[in-house]
């Protein structure tokens, strides 16, 4: 399994899970995987919270793979949503990040989720090495995005 972006990725076994899927799109779509309707309104730390619990919280890990696998028999599933890579890490604590220079997403805390849970190794495609996007400490401890414009 791999994951992209709906901007960029073209090719068989593309999956949204994004909330809305592009214009024309025919593909399948896992919504089970998508963020909730605050998704645009919460800082860093709380969308990580909000996901894991109310998303990947009710799900089985395993369950969802093979689900996944199963939407596109015979290829490689590559998550799509719609941030466009290069993805960058979340912020080091004390970090702040301008608004223009954030590029991180759910289909990376998912596929960290995968990761954490069933020790799988899921790529953004075009990157032989991803950052880890779930953020680890206590919300105090995370630098939370700031726009400096």
């Amino acid at each position: 399994m791999k994951t992209s972006s709906h901007k960029t990725f073209r090719g068989p076994g593309g999956i949204s899970i994004a909330r809305g899927a592009p214009r024309g799109w025919t593909g399948p779509r896992f919504l089970q995987l998508a963020p909730g309707t605050w998704f645009r309104h919460v800082d860093p730390w709380v969308y990580q919270q909000r996901f894991e619990d109310e998303v990947l919280g009710r799900l089985d890990p395993q369950e969802v793979w093979d689900k996944l696998h199963l939407l596109v028999p015979g290829v490689e599933p590559v998550l799509l949503c719609w941030e466009k890579p290069p993805l960058r890490p979340p912020p080091q604590p004390g970090e702040v990040v301008p608004a223009r220079h954030q590029n991180w997403c759910h289909r990376r805390i998912v596929a960290d989720w995968f990761q954490d849970e069933l020790h799988v190794t899921v790529l953004e495609l075009g990157q032989p090495e991803c950052p880890r996007t779930r953020l680890k400490g206590m919300p105090e401890q995370i630098g939370l995005f700031e726009d400096d414009d």
